[in-house]
């Protein structure tokens, strides 16, 4: 007999959303459709035919508002120079390898350029923005000082020693009021008028009745025996994704007593037994208490249709914990089939991390490693068979198993696996009473030898067979080794989507947002801290009603959380790790330097509105948790650690993040051809030390996230002696074709995108930086940030 449980996860696992690679998921495909090819207009013109050419060909009618960003690989780039395509990671782009001049021409191929896509956007004389006066709230202006304390403010330790800690930012979604116990009496059986055997099984049903077990058992008890994992009996419910963590847990008394209170079921004592069974199960960060009634689904009149004890006719808890958790989601058919990880959230409130076996043979050791570790540390461990396997060799398709030891005898590695139908095993190499024991010494491993459910598989075939794993702790495993780490502190946001705050991927900084400090506590070597995100979406129907989710998590750049009252500069973290998941629950891991920090959870897709929690471990505390409200604008860019040209690699180390914004009438000089206007523009002086060799710079220019998006242009220009910041308009244009070229080859960028970045190599020197938008007037806030391998001064003028 099949198990329809795990067919399921792996259908599930299929719907995994990743943008990394090239050949994406179907979702990538509606995606790419929203691609906007890149449209470039090379800066380097004659400026005495730029006026004359002005009114025929103005670039704003042309300019192409952009509303797609892509915060895997950071925005999407849409580069104005007119010239050759290339590819550069999976942004396409045209970039100019030859000397164009900036003439009606080039005009004319970017307006022909346009028609053919057939999406002009009108033309305003003056593109400024009204915008609302910022909330005001608490604002944290101090540059971050980490002085190895935490504030443990609002923590407190749990039953099993972990620090926890919950902030609520909802106002639509709450969550519903806990159950109390219903009556019952000994002369009264409660009766659960809310879940009758039509409810609880839709489909198949008509053999089945339900009768309590005094009705069908001779002797009938809660537990006959304590509770072990060989009690654990699958019956007709795809539910083995579920009992495959049960039967890790009924081992772990503290665990099992959790979910399964000391009263919560009175058969044994009847002076109090009301036939009610009381369990708990962690849901949507707290532990929720069911009640059912004990009703049990039977047939031929005395067999349990679903879940039962397989040592004893007469143990209940395994039966009547299956109910319960039909119960909590709405009936038996509504848990056919689901992730382990899922399963062991509900039951112990731990993390579960799933490992694909596929394209790991070579790695097969690391795996058993890992494994054999975490089951030291008292780690819940599970396996999955694929479809594909179905009935080979005495395997389950689509099935879930308990993974229960590891053991090795010289160089032979084996796993001992569990059905938890508690029968049905591998009839392989390494089976119950197979010729291999005989090439190893006896009673090295214990070696099961009866139909329990139970059975040993080399490594080799264990990778072969099986198509995932997963490892659920407590706590994290950050470093991969199957043992959980001291991330034993668990701040819980609560948050939701809810109308302009359901943004999707396309806004994905209109989310809602979520700022925090990291404290240096519990840094690893290199200096970086350890944080795991578990992120969890409200779900009243499991898998019905489940979205495609993900968080992301940005380092908040500069001294101040922002410096101009209206703007937060921010960098993407670990984007090439974070993929959008359908499950009820997925988690992400960083490593981050000590610092500020915003987190911002979505969905695939605009308007899906509902509630999340996020659930942050970490070594320590975590401060100054507050909500970002959506009248201060974001700007972000994507983390640059180091770029390579020329077959070198330089890191880069320094980094200075300054903001500014484009006012009307006072520094938005809009681009060249503006020649009563251009030199207004904000300038940045650089000023780079000599080192013998050329520098690296980087320039990311990051306009804030509101609409709409304008075309944005940097060029630099080398300073004279004697000469000083800010320049006039005929230094600019005397000095203008003499300008330094980026690492692409042209002299300036001037691209439609949220995040503008340009490359140097650069000789020592002091240089401007200019930063222009296409039509004077235009207003809009930015940011900037430098980064390089060395300490560049750089000071701001006419910023705004």
């Amino acid at each position: 007999m099949g198990c329809g449980a795990s067919q399921s996860s792996e259908r599930d696992h299929s719907k995994k959303v990743d943008f990394r690679e090239s050949d994406h998921s179907h979702y990538d495909e509606r995606f790419r459709n929203n691609h906007r090819t890149t449209d470039n207009i090379d800066d380097r013109r004659d400026l005495e035919l730029v006026e004359s050419n002005r009114q025929r060909h103005n670039l704003s009618e042309n300019s192409k508002h952009n509303d797609w960003e892509d915060p895997y690989y950071g925005s999407e780039v849409h580069n104005l120079e007119m010239g050759k395509e290339q590819h550069r990671g999976h942004d396409d782009y045209f970039d100019s390898s030859d000397r164009h001049n900036l003439n009606g021409e080039n005009y004319d191929a970017y307006s022909e350029y346009r028609d053919e896509r057939n999406k002009p956007v009108p033309h305003t004389p003056k593109h400024t923005t009204i915008k609302p006066p910022p909330t005001v709230y608490e604002e944290d202006d101090t540059p971050f000082d980490d002085d190895g304390i935490a504030d443990y403010e609002g923590y407190q330790k749990n039953s099993v020693g972990l620090m926890i800690k919950s902030v609520d930012f909802r106002k639509y979604f709450r969550d519903e009021e806990p159950d109390e116990r219903p009556y019952g009496d000994p002369y009264n059986l409660y009766v659960d008028e809310g879940f009758p055997l039509e409810i609880a099984i839709v489909k198949d049903n008509n053999k089945i009745e339900w009768k309590r077990p005094k009705e069908f058992a001779e002797n009938p008890s809660l537990f006959t025996d304590g509770a072990t994992r060989f009690d654990i009996g699958q019956g007709s419910a795809g539910t083995c994704w579920f009992l495959s963590i049960v039967a890790d847990i009924a081992d772990k008394k503290n665990m099992l007593r959790q979910v399964i209170p000391d009263s919560a079921y009175n058969i044994d004592n009847p002076q109090k037994y009301d036939g009610v069974f009381h369990a708990c199960f962690f849901r949507f960060g707290k532990w929720e208490d069911v009640y059912i009634d004990d009703y049990l689904p039977v047939i031929y009149g005395n067999v349990l249709w679903g879940a039962k004890s397989s040592t004893d006719d007469n143990e209940m808890w395994v039966a009547l914990l299956e109910k319960a958790f039909a119960r909590l989601h709405g009936s038996y058919d509504a848990i056919y089939g689901g992730q382990p990880g899922d399963a062991y959230l509900q039951l112990t409130g731990g993390i579960g991390e799933r490992i694909e076996l596929e394209g790991l043979q070579d790695k097969a050791t690391s795996v058993f490693n890992r494994i054999r570790n975490a089951l030291s540390s008292d780690c819940q461990v599970t396996c999955v068979v694929p479809d594909e396997y179905d009935n080979y060799k005495g395997l389950v398709g689509g099935h879930a198993y308990s993974l229960v030891a590891a053991r090795q005898v010289g160089e032979t590695k084996l796993l001992r696996v569990r059905n938890p139908w508690g029968h049905g095993e591998w009839t392989g190499a390494w089976c119950d009473g197979s010729k291999e024991w005989k090439t190893i010494p006896a009673n090295a491993v214990e070696n099961p030898n009866k139909d329990d459910g139970e059975f040993y598989v080399c490594l080799s075939d264990f990778m072969k067979y099986f198509s995932q794993t997963t490892i659920c702790s407590l706590t994290p495993d950050f470093d991969m080794d199957g043992c959980s780490d001291s991330l034993n502190h668990i701040l819980s946001i609560y948050g939701e989507w809810k109308g302009k705050t359901a943004a999707g991927f396309h806004k994905i900084l209109q989310n809602p947002r979520f700022y925090f400090t990291l404290p240096s506590i519990g840094a690893l070597e290199d200096g970086m801290v350890p944080f795991v995100v578990q992120m969890i979406q409200q779900s009243k129907k499991r898998q019905t009603d489940n979205i495609s989710i993900r968080c992301d998590v940005f380092k908040v750049l500069g001294d101040k959380i922002h410096n101009t009252g209206r703007c937060i500069a921010l960098e993407i973290q670990g984007q090439k790790n974070n993929v959008y998941s359908p499950e009820i629950q997925t988690s992400f891991r960083f490593k981050l330097k000590p610092g500020r920090y915003m987190i911002i959870p979505s969905s695939v897709d605009e308007g899906q509105e509902k509630a999340f929690l996020l659930r942050l471990f970490s070594p320590a505390a975590l401060e100054s948790v507050k909500e970002i409200p959506h009248d201060v604008y974001l700007a972000s860019s994507e983390n640059e650690e180091s770029f390579s040209v020329k077959g070198k690699t330089y890191q880069l180390t320094f980094e200075k993040t300054l903001f500014g914004e484009f006012i009307s009438g006072q520094n938005a000089g809009g681009q060249v051809s503006n020649r009563a206007s251009y030199h207004t523009n904000p300038q940045y002086l650089l000023t780079i030390p000599d080192s013998g060799s050329l520098v690296p710079v980087v320039v990311h220019i990051m306009q804030t996230n509101e609409d709409p998006q304008y075309p944005v242009g940097l060029r630099l220009f080398k300073l004279q002696n004697g000469k000083n910041p800010p320049l006039d308009a005929q230094y600019l244009y005397e000095n203008y074709s003499n300008s330094p070229e980026h690492i692409e080859g042209s002299q300036s960028k001037f691209v439609i995108s949220w995040d503008v970045d340009v490359r140097y190599m650069l000789p020592s020197g002091r240089y401007i930086a200019l930063v222009h938008l296409d039509e004077p007037n235009t207003e809009k806030g930015f940011s900037i940030l430098f980064k390089s391998d060395r300490h560049i001064n750089i000071k701001g003028f006419q910023t705004g």
